[in-house]
């Protein structure tokens, strides 16, 4: 029942880096992180010998944007977002702690997969987020009643993508 946090900075140029070798790959930033997080997750279950026969799969959620389909201006702030959920193998082969991670021996085909599926899924993604109707209105009660509960999922990977710049100052 520990919770272990670490906050990482990355300066513009690296994370600019990242994009470009993601896009190269045929990923997103976003899967490439969903991908990293799965492999530290993996070798966080593997850490634990007994859970190594106990687990097989992470399960996920990745928000997708709807900003694209309901013709949002990139200048309007809004929540028009729903999500892909979808259960990712524990990957033993990444698991060994002592291997470091590099862009060669990165897992890109896992990345380009996943960003393939998002793509393929944004459009109907809207379906899942719909079924919020059925609530009756009683939201916030809904919601509440998820506290002290079994989550849903082990990871959550929100990416609130780049913020456009315009020309305007000040």
């Amino acid at each position: 029942d520990l919770v272990s946090v670490r906050i990482i900075h990355y300066s513009p140029d690296d994370a600019s880096h990242l994009v470009r070798i993601s896009r190269e790959h045929r990923a997103t930033l976003s899967t490439v992180l969903h991908t990293l997080a799965l492999i530290v997750l993996s070798r966080l279950v593997y850490a634990q010998p007994e859970n190594a026969k106990k687990y097989q799969t992470i399960s996920s959620v990745i928000p997708i944007s709807l900003r694209r389909f309901g013709g949002t201006p990139q200048s309007a702030i809004c929540n028009h977002i729903s999500s892909h959920e979808g259960f990712y193998p524990i990957a033993p082969l990444l698991s060994d702690a002592s291997s470091d991670i590099s862009a060669t021996t990165f897992p890109w085909g896992a990345a380009s997969s996943l960003s393939e599926t998002l793509r393929r899924e944004a459009p109907r993604s809207a379906a899942n987020i719909g079924l919020i109707k059925y609530l009756g209105g009683k939201y916030e009660e809904f919601f509440k009643g998820q506290l002290g509960k079994k989550r849903s999922a082990g990871l959550e990977l929100s990416n609130l993508g780049p913020f456009p710049i315009d020309s305007a100052s000040g």
